[in-house]
């Protein structure tokens, strides 16, 4: 059974991810943000997975 460790986000990482998607938001398209989002979600799970895999 695969547990899952907490990512804990840094008020300066919090505002580094808000900038980036003020940035994408004004200049690329909705999918480019999607597509962003998705990946960056996928990392942050593989990141905070018991896995050990590299």
């Amino acid at each position: 059974m695969e547990s899952s460790r907490p990512i804990i986000w840094s008020p300066e990482a919090d505002g580094d991810l808000e900038n980036i998607l003020i940035y994408l938001e004004e200049n690329w398209s909705d999918s480019v943000i999607t597509d962003f989002l998705g990946n960056l979600f996928k990392v942050l799970d593989w990141i905070s997975s018991d896995s050990s895999v590299l």
